[in-house]
């Protein structure tokens, strides 16, 4: 629309208030945004810090936990196989699983403890690839734990399939 020249002009642009943002305030807000964006920055990185060495303790504690609980299985199994494989005997096989089965008893305190400690790791949903290893963790110490805890019940479990040492811990 052609106006007349002098004539009065209608805004075209919205206004904040009456004159917009004053200068002072723009300044602040920037200042407070260069500030506090390092600093947010800052804190993540210390807090992610911390919560790294507490995963990293806590892989540490399920594989100790986990060599002890396997120590006098193992131990054990490498005493029986020979004879498991050279005899047919049931009665001696018996007794070989039996062997089995009271070595393994007991054996799943350490990673029980282990598992507690893992399970106390508090980690930020923001980071998901710590959360996920100490959860990894978890899991690793659970199916050790279940496969330790049928061979303490069944001997003969020995011969089945083992779990995974530690994976995603």
């Amino acid at each position: 629309m052609d106006q007349a020249p002098g004539a009065p002009r209608e805004e075209e642009t919205l206004t904040f208030g009456r004159r917009g943002l004053s200068r002072r305030v723009t300044a602040v807000l920037l200042v407070v945004t260069l500030v506090a964006g390092p600093a947010a920055y800052l804190a993540d990185h210390r807090l992610r810090l911390q919560e790294h060495r507490a995963v990293d303790a806590c892989a540490a504690e399920a594989t100790l936990a986990a060599r002890e609980a396997w120590s006098p299985v193992l131990a054990m199994s490498g005493y029986v196989r020979p004879v498991l494989d050279a005899s047919s005997s049931p009665s001696l096989r018996r007794d070989m699983y039996r062997l089995v089965r009271s070595a393994a008893a007991g054996t799943v305190v350490p990673l029980d403890r282990a598992r507690a400690g893992c399970r106390e790791v508090h980690v930020l949903p923001l980071h998901h690839d710590l959360a996920q290893r100490r959860d990894g963790c978890v899991r690793a110490l659970d199916a050790q734990r279940h496969f330790l805890t049928a061979l303490s019940r069944d001997g003969a479990a020995i011969a089945s399939a083992w779990p995974a040492t530690l994976t995603g811990c």
